[in-house]
C-alpha cells in the first residue's frame, strides 16, 4: 500500500515537472528570433502603409529629423525614421497639438505577439466611462511625440512605432509585460483633450470629470 502511494506521488511530481517544463519552453518560443520577427513585421507594415498612404494610412517622419517633401509619399532611405499610422476615426477638433502641450488620451500598447504592455483602460474602450491618461507631449517616446503633433481632438489612430523611435535596443518594463530589445510597438491611441501650453503654463491641468 505504501509503495503504491509513493508511486502515485512520484508520478504526480513527474507530470507537474513536465507541465512546468512545457510552459517554460512555450514562453521561450514566443520570443524566439525576436529581432528578426520584429523586422519582418515592420517591413510588412511599411509595405502596407506605402501602398495606402493616400488613403487610410499616414506616414510621419520623426519630429527630430528634417521633413521630407510633402508631395512625396515614398519612404526615405531608412524606414526606421518613420511612424506608420492607420486612421480608425477622425475627430472634429481643430487645435494643433504643440510640443509643449499636455494631452489626455486613451491608449493600449501591444507587442507584435499581442502581449499588452501598457494601457489606460481594460477590455473594450468605452469613452463615456474610461478615464484618459494625462501626458506632457515633450516627455514621451519619439514616436508618440511625433504622432501627437499631427492629431486633432477625437482622432483615433492605430500606430506602429519602430524600436528606433521607441525604447531603442534596450529592454523596458511595461506595466504588464516586458518590452524586449528591438520591439516594434503597436498602439491604439485616441486623443481626447489638448491643454495648450500658453494657456496652462501657470495653472494646473484640470482633473478629468
Amino acid at each position: 500500500m505504501r509503495k503504491s502511494f509513493y508511486f502515485i506521488v512520484s508520478v504526480l511530481f513527474g507530470v507537474l515537472f513536465f507541465l512546468a517544463s512545457c510552459s517554460e519552453t512555450n514562453e521561450e518560443d514566443r520570443f524566439v528570433n525576436w529581432q528578426a520577427r520584429n523586422q519582418h513585421y515592420l517591413d510588412s507594415i511599411v509595405n502596407l502603409a506605402q501602398k495606402n498612404a493616400s488613403g487610410e494610412w499616414r506616414i510621419f517622419k520623426s519630429y527630430t529629423l528634417p521633413p521630407d517633401n510633402p508631395n512625396d509619399i515614398n519612404i526615405g532611405t531608412d524606414p526606421l525614421d518613420y511612424i506608420y499610422v492607420k486612421v480608425l476615426e477622425s475627430g472634429t477638433g481643430t487645435m494643433q497639438v504643440g510640443y509643449q502641450d499636455t494631452v489626455r488620451v486613451h491608449y493600449r500598447g501591444k507587442l507584435i505577439n499581442d502581449d499588452v504592455f501598457n494601457q489606460s483602460y481594460k477590455g473594450a474602450l468605452k469613452p463615456e466611462s474610461a478615464v484618459p491618461s494625462k501626458f506632457g507631449v515633450s516627455s514621451l517616446i519619439n514616436g508618440w511625440t511625433t504622432v501627437l503633433q499631427q492629431m486633432r481632438e477625437g482622432d483615433r489612430w492605430e500606430i506602429f512605432i519602430p524600436w528606433s523611435l521607441a525604447y531603442g535596443p534596450g529592454m523596458m518594463a511595461g506595466s504588464s509585460a516586458t518590452i524586449l530589445d528591438y520591439s516594434v510597438l503597436h498602439f491604439d491611441l485616441q486623443l481626447v483633450k489638448v491643454y495648450p501650453w500658453d494657456e496652462y503654463a501657470d495653472k494646473p491641468i484640470p482633473d478629468w470629470k
